[in-house]
């Protein structure tokens, strides 16, 4: 017995009392501590190198694929989880697939994200986000794919309220369309050897969503109150800037979504209704989970699928479906 007036003397005294009950192993001395330490330590690397063998994180898991850069509506994206769910609907489970799509160039302490909500073309510029971009695919080397979408804060937060459809070309074409243009070129002359994909917008809906969130409201009033025809009109103008844009870039390709939620859900295609309610998020300025997941799977359908099927891990190996 250890030595007595010590906390550990009274504790075995008081068990030796009562010897139906378990000690607790840091009491245990002598031969009986040996016998266990040559059991339980066996035991548990056995278990472990057990683990080891029937899961194989190199080969089961999909290291990032995709970086979702710009603003709100990649960073959404990646709330949603769109493209983990699209590739889930290929056969991967989900735990395969849960990081193919990333929004952030460091996970952890230090995370910077790649996609930003509200933000600028300009800022994006002045704020150098490039950086972000650049740490992410040093440090996931497997980045496939950049998909980029921005433009669209441009004329929702900064665009004057209230002009008419030649001015507000005017204003895209001298306050969005050279930072847009200068973003391109630079991903172009980074990344040459990525997938670019530019993607556009969807119409928006303010006519029956604006009375249900208070930033929906507030934009609605500083563009002057448009009615569902004008917005469509000024979503329809940034979409042909942004294709224009995309045309002078050979190393991008633009995806084209306006309307895309309508087409889905089977809606009044009619030009001058918003997107349908059911297709939007709260604030109907973004899709919904199931909208970001359908823009997922056409996102496949463009090209994506080609660079990436069939997944493979970091070591090049084939990751089997479920």
């Amino acid at each position: 017995p250890p030595a007595r007036g010590t906390l550990t003397s009274i504790e075995w005294e008081r068990n030796r009392a009562r010897p139906n009950r378990m000690l607790p192993y840091r009491h245990i001395h002598g031969d009986n501590a040996q016998v266990l330490r040559r059991i339980i330590v066996p035991l548990i690397l056995a278990i472990a190198a057990a683990g080891c063998a029937t899961v194989s994180p190199e080969s089961d898991f999909s290291p990032p694929r995709i970086a979702l850069v710009g603003d709100s509506w990649p960073l959404i994206m990646r709330f949603h989880g769109g493209f983990k769910e699209a590739f889930v609907e290929e056969g991967y489970r989900p735990r395969q697939v849960r990081n193919i799509a990333i929004g952030w160039s460091y996970a952890g302490i230090g995370e910077r994200r790649l996609a930003f909500q509200g933000i600028e073309s300009y800022r994006y510029i002045e704020e150098d986000r490039f950086a972000d971009l650049e740490r992410a695919i040093e440090r996931y080397p497997t980045i496939e794919i950049i998909h980029f979408t921005l433009g669209g804060a441009d004329f929702l937060h900064d665009m004057p309220g209230g002009l008419p459809p030649y001015e507000q070309e005017r204003y895209f074409r001298e306050h969005v369309t050279p930072h847009i243009d200068a973003i391109l070129t630079r991903l172009e002359t980074s990344f040459p050897d990525k997938l670019i994909a530019f993607v556009g917008y969807d119409f928006l809906n303010f006519r029956d969503l604006r009375l249900e969130h208070k930033r929906t409201r507030q934009r609605w009033e500083r563009l002057g109150r448009p009615d569902a025809a004008a917005l469509n009109e000024m979503s329809w103008r940034l979409n042909q800037l942004q294709q224009e844009i995309v045309a002078r870039h050979p190393g991008v390709m633009f995806v084209d979504v306006l309307g895309f939620t309508k087409a889905r859900l089977g809606a009044n295609g009619s030009f001058w209704e918003p997107s349908p309610r059911d297709g939007m998020w709260r604030d109907g300025m973004h899709l919904s989970r199931e909208g970001n997941v359908a823009l997922a799977r056409y996102c496949l359908d463009m090209g994506y699928r080609e660079r990436l099927m069939p997944l493979r891990d970091a070591r090049g190996r084939l990751i089997p479906r479920a």
